[in-house]
């Protein structure tokens, strides 16, 4: 406690503490004067959903399972007519994909086939322009070509 800087930081220590227990019951107070909430009532919103419950269990069991089995048969069906469907569709995007693949490969084949035969027609004028190169010649044309030192 030497330092005045400790003696402020447990000042604003003991003050901040003291505020946020008076805020606290503040605000205890103010949740205590409010009115409190009004539930909604959902008896109207519910009463038809009951109705239905109540006709369906009223059902002979028997009845019931009959349309639950028909309504399930139903489904299954068209189940899996949509799986056939989607299973045919898979298929000719595999087959498109695939047709696809092979297109491509062959431009590809073509393309290199056509460098290759542009390489060599290059590496052939290398070789006449390297057949045709006299080193004697070139350092008889550099000297003459070089301008004399002044």
């Amino acid at each position: 406690m030497d330092d005045i800087g400790n003696i402020v930081y447990l000042l604003v220590l003991l003050l901040s503490f003291v505020f946020g227990i008076w805020q606290k019951a503040n605000k205890a107070k103010q949740e205590a004067s409010k009115p409190p909430v009004e539930q909604d009532d959902y008896s109207e919103v519910f009463a038809p959903l009951e109705e239905v419950v109540e006709q369906k269990v009223a059902q002979p069991r028997q009845v019931m399972d009959r349309e639950m089995f028909d309504q399930a048969r139903a489904m299954e069906g068209e189940a899996a007519g949509r799986l056939r469907e989607m299973e045919l569709k898979a298929k000719n995007v595999r087959d498109e994909a695939s047709a696809d693949r092979k297109r491509r490969r062959r431009a590809q084949q073509v393309r290199d086939a056509a460098d290759l035969k542009e390489r060599e027609a290059q590496d052939d004028q290398k070789e006449t322009y390297l057949s045709d190169f006299d080193a004697r010649k070139a350092v008889i044309y550099s000297e003459i070509l070089n301008p004399p030192y002044l």
